[in-house]
C-alpha cells in the first residue's frame, strides 16, 4: 500500500503540529513521527535482541530513502508503525497519523470488495 509520508500532520483546527527533532522545531509530518517512533527505545526494550532493533532500523531507512515521500508498505509494516507511533506520542500526533495510515488500509479493503 502506497503512503505519502510527506503528509503534514494537522491538529483538530487544521493547523500544522510543531514537532521538535534534534532541538529543531519543524511541522510534523508522517515521516518524522514514524521514523522517530521507530528509533526511540522504550524502557522495556532495553534488553530487546538486536534483530528487532535492526528490523526497526531497516523500516526507518526504507521510509527515509524515498525521494518522493511515497513508500509502498505491507500491512504488517503499517501495523508496526501504528504500534510504535501509538506508544511514542500523545493523541495530538496519534490521531492524524492513524487517520492517514487507517485510510490507506480502508481504501485497500474497499478495492478488495469490488
Amino acid at each position: 500500500m502506497k503512503i505519502d509520508f510527506n503528509t503534514e500532520l494537522k491538529d483538530l483546527r487544521g493547523k500544522p503540529i510543531p514537532l521538535t527533532i534534534d532541538n529543531v522545531s519543524v511541522n510534523a509530518t508522517l515521516l518524522e513521527a514514524c521514523v522517530e517512533s521507530l528509533m526511540c527505545l522504550f524502557d522495556n526494550e532495553r534488553t530487546e535482541e538486536g534483530k528487532s532493533k535492526y528490523e526497526r532500523w531497516k523500516l526507518a531507512e526504507k521510509l527515509m530513502k524515498s525521494v518522493s515521500g511515497v513508500v509502498d508498505l505491507s500491512v504488517e509494516e503499517i501495523a508496526k508503525l501504528k504500534k510504535r507511533v501509538g506508544k511514542r506520542y500523545s493523541p495530538l500526533i496519534v490521531g492524524p497519523a492513524y487517520s492517514i495510515l487507517d485510510n490507506v488500509e480502508d481504501e485497500t479493503s474497499n478495492e478488495d470488495s469490488k
